[in-house]
């Protein structure tokens, strides 16, 4: 019987022949559950992203088309489409090994049926190699050799273990680091000239990657060429910052470092720009003199050198102590005699614990009737603390005169360009 309603209708006679008739109903239900069948993909594919689909049915009532799901491994896979007798979804990503596909649908009247089927997905991709360092030529018998590597879906995952980099047909072992996505040694010694890289990676599944390459060893024997900017003559900062510049002449491996020495003392390290300006920096320095060398290193280890030399004069700020000495009077020759042009020695003594620079005679104003005959101002130069110098002036003096007062007026420095004015 169909489900749905039924009818019973019973006739029936006594011995007289009178007829009774009855009739009832009854209604056979749904309780039978969906047949899933017919599941894709079976056995083993070789691709990461497949059609995954099944077929469905139900022998009393039709299927409820919006009740179907299907899962991968557990996983939800959207964008699915069902209707009442088949269900396809689209699955991506799939790593190599197992996969179990389940499938759940009901009828109309709510039962609910179920069915599942495993497929395998293997890997028979090779990995893929990049990034291959170095390439081209470069300038230096020392290098890192290094590539990326993946492995495209399904994946097995990269075997770190069986990286193995080869250049001119050797394996190299010393120092080499791999992991699932890079590999590098380091080598050294290498000569002038073309050298061939290989480079092998396996996945779990036994695929290998494999690229051959090449790179040229252009030597470089020359040293960098550097120039001394500064600071040069006296200086009163402590903390100089000591500059220079370098370039490295073709076949250049580039500029690698640069170092300052002082004294032929510890070196310190200086900073290098994409243009070769050299800055190192210094701090505390004392009084005195320094002579600075400059080292640029290529990356071939070529080094070159430049040197300088500065005086550090630190200043208190206080005016420095200079005194003015008794004149010393004199006749230059005779003609100056007979002309009335005298000469005076003024001596400028230091007292102080001071330098004291650019010393300078910046007036003499004579009593009236004498004449200054000399030009103002007048260099004395510099006078350190404890020493003196000295300028002569001549002046015109009337016939007769036995003396006369002078006042003098002078300037000076200290070693941070502070002017001070005597008297």
């Amino acid at each position: 019987m169909a489900t749905g309603s039924h009818t019973i209708n019973v006739s029936v006679k006594d011995t007289t022949g009178n007829t009774g008739t009855g009739s009832g109903s009854f209604t056979v239900g749904d309780n039978s559950a969906p047949s899933v069948v017919n599941f894709q993909p079976t056995g083993t594919i070789y691709v990461g992203s497949s059609t995954v689909s099944a077929d469905y049915s139900d022998a009393d009532t039709s299927i409820n088309a919006a009740t179907a799901t299907l899962t991968v491994s557990g996983a939800s896979v959207s964008g699915c489409a069902a209707d009442a007798t088949h269900i396809s979804c689209t699955a991506s990503g799939m790593a190599a090994g197992t996969h179990t596909i389940n499938v759940s649908v009901k009828d109309t009247a709510g039962n609910s049926g179920s069915g599942s089927a495993s497929f395998i997905v293997a890997d028979n991709v090779a990995p893929v190699i990049s990034n291959v360092q170095p390439a081209g030529t470069i300038f230096t018998t020392s290098a890192t050799i290094s590539a990326d590597y993946s492995d495209p879906l399904p994946s097995s995952v990269i075997d770190p273990s069986s990286a193995m980099i080869h250049v001119d047909g050797g394996m190299l072992f010393t120092g080499c680091v791999a992991t699932e996505t890079h590999a590098s040694c380091p080598i050294s010694g290498l000569t002038p000239g073309m050298h061939d890289v290989e480079i092998f990676i396996n996945d779990y599944a036994g695929n290998m990657g494999y690229v051959a390459t090449s790179f040229i060893v252009v030597a470089d024997t020359t040293a960098p060429s550097v120039t001394y900017g500064g600071p040069t003559g006296v200086i009163s900062a402590s903390n100089p910052t000591i500059t220079g510049s370098a370039s490295d002449a073709a076949p250049s491996s580039g500029i690698a470092a640069a170092t300052l020495s002082l004294n032929s003392g510890a070196s310190i390290t200086c900073a290098v720009n994409g243009t070769g300006n050299v800055s190192c920096p210094t701090f505390g320095l004392a009084d005195g003199v320094y002579n600075a060398v400059i080292t640029v290193t290529d990356n071939t280890g070529n080094a070159g050198h430049a040197s300088g030399s500065f005086t550090v004069t630190t200043c208190s700020g206080v005016k420095p102590g200079l005194s003015l000495e008794a004149p010393r009077p004199f006749w230059a020759s005779y003609a100056d005699y007979t002309a009335s042009r005298l000469s005076i020695t003024w001596t400028v003594r230091n007292t102080g614990a001071d330098n004291a620079l650019n010393v300078k005679m910046i007036s003499s104003s004579p009593a009236p009737g004498v004449i200054l005959l000399a030009a103002m101002p007048a260099s004395i130069g510099s006078i350190n603390a404890g020493a003196s110098g000295s300028v002569v002036l001549q002046y015109r003096v009337p016939q007769g005169m036995r003396g006369f007062r002078v006042i003098n007026a002078a300037s000076a420095e200290d070693s941070c360009g502070n002017m001070f004015l005597y008297p």
